[in-house]
């Protein structure tokens, strides 16, 4: 992306200086919604949700909400099958808090969330899913 690159993040766009991002408006850094590294473009988001609205989902989170267990389990289902779809019970705020979590502690990019339903993408060391 270089010293000065551009990318949008919802309604704004933001301008990165080295590690910073900051809002184009008011000049404050603006946190990654996700706290991932990796990124993934719209062709390959695309192509990704094709695979996944097949799917059925690996993983339910419950009333219980995101425990060590559920994590452990998400891990598992990652290392196996590199997309993941994740039905979450929760309320809409609690939902995308879960699933900002769930990536930043797996290293997963997320791909859609769509009411209860997440699809989260990691690669494997040996990648099954091959990007466009």
């Amino acid at each position: 992306m270089g010293i000065l690159g551009l990318k949008f993040l919802f309604t704004e766009w933001r301008i990165g200086i080295g590690d910073k991002k900051l809002n184009r408006y008011t000049a404050r850094p603006i946190p990654d919604p996700f706290g991932t590294a990796m990124t993934l473009n719209g062709k390959q988001r695309h192509y990704l949700r094709s695979l996944a609205h097949h799917r059925k989902p690996a993983v339910t989170i419950g009333d219980a909400g995101l425990t060590e267990a559920v994590m452990q389990e998400i891990e598992v289902a990652l290392g196996h099958h590199e997309l993941l779809k994740i039905k979450v019970r929760a309320e809409r705020d609690e939902r995308h808090d879960m699933v900002a979590r769930i990536c930043d502690q797996t290293g997963a990019e997320p791909v859609q969330e769509i009411g209860q339903m997440a699809v989260i993408y990691r690669p494997a060391p040996q990648p099954h899913i091959r990007l466009p």
